[in-house]
Order: structure tokens, then C-alpha cells, then sequence
């Protein structure tokens, strides 16, 4: 993920974008997006397309990684940052887009 932070932010400085579209699963490249856009001045849009931390899908609750309250939590953090850091957060159902 810091790898591929670091090729966007070098992206971003010499091609200077007005916008960056950040695009999951897997949910790691919204992240990666966050850090990449830091400073820089330019838009950044997340396209959600599957649940996340609120609405975890029981395939993924009963991964053993999600099943403790530390995952949860730390999951659940990430989330609020990249929602609250992005300019846009698009979503592909309704479900997704409720608070």
C-alpha cells in the first residue's frame, strides 16, 4: 500500500490531475489514495462499490481478521478518515450511501 502511495503522490506531482478516482475492493486503495492526495491540490473521489467496515457482508465477518474488536475498530477508523477526507464518495446502492 506505502508503495503504491508513493508512485501516485510521484504521478500526481508531474502530471498534476485535477482529480483522482480511488476505487475498491479491495478497500486498501482508498487508503493508498489518502496518502497519495495529502497536500497536493487535487480532488479525490472514492468509488465504493462493495461494504466496508459498517456493513460487513457475513463472508467477511467471518474472516478470523475481522472477528476481533481491535480489527474491527482499526477498520472501522479507516473508514471514517477516507469518507471524511474525500471530496466525493460515490456508492453503487443506496445501502451504502445511508449514514
Amino acid at each position: 500500500m506505502l508503495r503504491s502511495a508513493l508512485r501516485a503522490r510521484a504521478l500526481i506531482a508531474r502530471v498534476q490531475p485535477h482529480v483522482v478516482v480511488s476505487t475498491s475492493p479491495p478497500h486498501i486503495h482508498h487508503l493508498a489514495a489518502w496518502f497519495a492526495t495529502r497536500g497536493r491540490d487535487v480532488r479525490w473521489i472514492v468509488d465504493l462499490r462493495d461494504p466496508w467496515a459498517t456493513s460487513l457482508p457475513r463472508s467477511a465477518a467471518a474472516d478470523a481478521a475481522q472477528r476481533s474488536r481491535l480489527a474491527r475498530s482499526l477498520i472501522a477508523a479507516v473508514e471514517r478518515l477516507v469518507i471524511q477526507s474525500a471530496d466525493q464518495v460515490v456508492t453503487t446502492t443506496r445501502d451504502l450511501a445511508a449514514p
